[in-house]
């Protein structure tokens, strides 16, 4: 479901933050497929990760959801209001699709990241935040016969939903759209396209992407392009890509970056931040080598454990069954399959075939 994503993303974040869940003033989802109207899906994941008196709320701009959920966030805590706030970007957009239309299905894809915003008392900063909107092309993107005006329909007459866009208006309202936004993100921060480290754009296609960085004079070589791994998750794109990002080693202390977005209604949105001198609480490849330092020859069995959950359970049971079997805390692990490949290429040689085994050894319940 939509709230497992984000919480298992959430989660995330929280360790490497190293902030506990009662920290948190705020859970803000920005999703377009929310898992029910009532409750939202920020307050499930809220109850998911342990909180129980922080403000709650959604925020649908579509594919811009992140960028404008940022750009909140950082208003919430700039202004006083709050210290802490938790942002979760996901969809569950197969769940709209009509598979039969082949050509726009194939594009999409589910997916959650989340980030924790805090009051810090150095010059990390948001230097500009630029958010529109122009609803005079906001049928160019549409799900359909969704929502309080929908049309109820016999199943029999086929798919009543389904996401209908019209590709050449999007392609270069988008590619104006973002790049002009740019421009007065940059103007307004007193910095050029050379003193940016990294452009996270919204993936939603490569020749969007192309056209954009060309028209900002922007290197390819400085954005990060995940989209032929998962489609276009729309509000998830780009703190997914965020996340891959760091996890990868590209964005360094003090990293100066650029968010670029648009989506449905037409939105488009850009903001610059200051990365501030603190990466997470470590990449995975880090946190599986400090696992085999530190338990040797029982790393055989967190292959076993993760292999056996990613294939039955799914992430969160592997991070619990890790968890469990060591009485460590893995959270801030990014990237499951990441730690698996590490393992498996170190080639560890061990006795301990399965969980079962390492359980009665050890005596682990």
């Amino acid at each position: 479901s939509l709230s497992d994503m984000g919480t298992v993303a959430a989660k995330h974040a929280l360790a490497s933050a190293n902030k506990d869940p009662k920290d948190i003033d705020a859970v803000i989802m920005a999703t377009c497929t929310p898992q029910y109207i009532i409750p939202s899906t920020a307050s499930i994941i809220q109850k998911k990760i342990g909180n129980k008196h922080a403000a709650a709320f959604e925020l649908n701009s579509a594919c811009t959801g992140f960028v404008y959920g940022l750009t909140t966030a950082y208003s919430l805590i700039s202004s006083g209001v709050m210290k802490n706030v938790l942002l979760v970007g996901g969809e569950k957009v197969s769940f709209f699709l009509d598979w039969t239309e082949r050509d726009t299905a194939v594009l999409f894809g589910d997916g959650a990241g989340a980030v924790v915003i805090e009051s810090v008392d150095n010059d990390s900063k948001l230097y500009s935040s630029k958010l529109t909107c122009d609803p005079s092309y906001g049928d160019a993107l549409a799900l359909n016969n969704f929502g309080s005006s929908m049309e109820f329909k016999d199943p029999k007459e086929g798919y009543f939903l389904g996401i209908s866009f019209t590709g050449q208006e999007i392609f270069k309202n988008a590619v104006r759209t973002m790049s002009r936004l740019a421009e007065e993100a940059l103007a307004e921060s007193n910095l050029t396209v050379d003193d940016i480290d990294l452009c996270i754009p919204h993936q939603a296609n490569l020749r969007i992407l192309e056209a954009t960085a060309k028209r900002c004079n922007f290197p390819m070589e400085k954005m990060i392009v995940n989209l032929d791994k998962y489609g276009n998750t729309s509000a998830g794109s780009i703190p997914i890509a965020l996340t891959e990002a760091i996890e990868e080693g590209k964005v360094k202390p003090n990293s100066k970056m650029l968010f670029l977005a648009f989506g449905g209604g037409l939105t488009g949105a850009a903001t610059i931040i200051d990365w501030d001198d603190v990466i997470t609480a470590g990449t995975a490849i880090r946190e599986a080598q400090d696992i085999i330092t530190a338990n040797g020859a029982k790393t055989k069995g967190v292959i076993v454990a993760l292999d056996r959950q990613e294939k039955g359970k799914g992430e969160l049971s592997a991070i619990q069954e890790v968890e469990q079997i060591f009485g460590i805390t893995v959270l801030s692990i990014i990237n499951l399959s990441h730690i698996i490949n590490y393992l498996k290429d170190s080639k560890i040689d061990d006795t301990l075939k399965s969980i079962e085994d390492y359980r009665s050894k050890y005596g682990v319940k």
